[in-house]
């Protein structure tokens, strides 16, 4: 535990990113500038299709 502490003290936000991805979490905001795309009718058929 003495080499992550010492890690932790020395690259702190990279530290940080270690145990976001150890514990599967994402930061704050993430998602704050994806692209939103409308829903029309044409959308909701692209993923069907006639057997």
């Amino acid at each position: 535990m003495m080499r992550y502490e010492a890690y932790r003290l020395r690259y702190p936000e990279l530290a940080d990113h270690l145990v976001r991805m150890q514990h599967r979490e994402l930061p704050e905001g993430w998602d704050r500038h994806l692209p939103t795309f409308p829903l029309t009718p044409k959308v909701w058929r692209v993923g069907t299709h006639r057997a």
